[in-house]
C-alpha cells in the first residue's frame, strides 16, 4: 500500500499545488523531474517536520497560502540538503567534532531554516491562525 497526501489531513498542499508553485519559482526546475513517490514522501516530511516544531502550532487544515508555500519550501529544503539527515543523526549520536586524513568537521546542532520559519512567524503574527513561542537568551547580554 502505498501513501498518498492528504490534503487538511497529512498535508497543506497537494503534488499538483506543489507542482504549479515549483514551475513558477526560479531554480526549482528539479521538482518538475522527481518521481510521485519522492514528491510525496518530501511533502509528507514538510509537513511532519513543521508541524514537529515546538514554536509553531498550525492547524493541519490550515488554509492560508503561506502555509502551503511554506511547506513546499521545506519540502525544497529537504531535497537541495542531502548531509541535513547526516547531520542531525551524528549530532544525535554524540558526535561533535570528526576528521578523516586532512579533512574535519565541527558539527553543530541542526536549526530550522530561518527563512522559512520567517515566513511562518509573519503569518502566525498577523493572522491569528495559529501560534508560536518567542524565546530570548538573556546570557548573551
Amino acid at each position: 500500500m502505498s501513501v498518498v497526501v492528504v490534503p487538511y489531513n497529512n498535508s497543506w498542499v497537494t503534488i499538483a499545488q506543489a507542482d504549479d508553485y515549483f514551475a513558477s519559482k526560479f531554480g526549482c526546475a528539479a521538482w518538475a523531474s522527481l518521481s510521485v513517490a519522492d514528491k510525496t514522501a518530501l511533502l509528507l516530511q514538510s509537513f511532519r517536520e513543521i508541524q514537529a516544531q515546538p514554536t509553531f502550532s498550525i492547524a493541519a487544515t490550515e488554509t492560508a497560502q503561506i502555509v502551503k508555500d511554506v511547506q513546499c519550501e521545506y519540502a525544497w529544503y529537504i531535497y537541495i540538503s542531502p548531509n541535513r539527515d547526516r547531520v542531525i543523526a551524528m549530532y544525535s549520536g554524540g558526535v561533535r567534532n570528526y576528521s578523516a586524513s586532512k579533512f574535519s568537521e565541527r558539527m553543530e546542532p541542526w536549526e530550522f531554516p530561518q527563512p522559512i520559519a520567517a515566513m511562518l512567524h509573519d503569518f502566525l503574527s498577523s493572522s491569528g491562525g495559529g501560534s508560536f513561542t518567542a524565546t530570548r537568551d538573556f546570557d548573551q547580554w
